[in-house]
């Protein structure tokens, strides 16, 4: 059996290798330090899910979300984002994405998502 695969897109380094270690041991882990480079990962590869960021330098995760979705529409994407802005929210969640989480975020409750989003 092969391992799932999670994207992991986030301009902060800090914050991909925080994800990095919570899912290393289940999941192989993909990272993309900015939209362009997800984009490009997808291109050769296709995840299970994807944890996305909103907030980031020339692509932000509002045009990423919309690549994705015209790309693999049922591929899941969780937005994580330290940004509490409700119109950003509301537009994520509008584009197809399967769950919205507010940095810092309960480790425990973002494995739950994710497994949801695999149909775990």
């Amino acid at each position: 059996m092969c391992r799932r695969k999670i994207l992991v897109v986030d301009d902060e380094a800090g914050t991909r290798a925080s994800l990095r270690m919570i899912f290393k041991d289940a999941y192989e882990v993909l990272e993309a330090g900015d939209g362009a480079e997800a984009l490009k990962i997808l291109q050769n590869t296709r995840p299970d899910v994807i944890l996305l960021d909103l907030i980031m330098s020339h692509i932000n995760g509002i045009e990423v979300l919309k690549e994705v979705k015209r790309i693999a529409k049922q591929l899941p994407v969780i937005v994580i984002t330290a940004i509490r802005n409700t119109e950003m929210m509301e537009a994520a969640m509008e584009l197809g994405a399967f769950s919205y989480l507010i940095k810092p975020f309960d480790v425990r409750e973002l494995e739950q998502i994710v497994q949801r989003a695999l149909g775990c």
